[in-house]
């Protein structure tokens, strides 16, 4: 089964870890708790980070 990581998943992500709030490895559960991602998802938006923010990275910037 392949795991789907949307938009909004990984502009949140990137959002939550702009503010600072969380340290993104070690409060791995309360950044997944807080943006209702499974672990799938958080580590495949780990592990394929780069590819997701040369195809949604400067998004985050035209709606904030």
């Amino acid at each position: 089964m392949s795991v789907q990581i949307t938009r909004k998943d990984f502009l949140e992500y990137k959002r939550v870890r702009k503010s600072g709030k969380y340290n993104m490895f070690m409060d791995a559960k309360a950044v997944m708790d807080e943006i209702d991602l499974t672990k799938e998802q958080y580590f495949k938006i780990l592990q394929e980070y780069s590819k997701l923010d040369e195809a949604w990275g400067n998004e985050d910037e035209e709606t904030s």
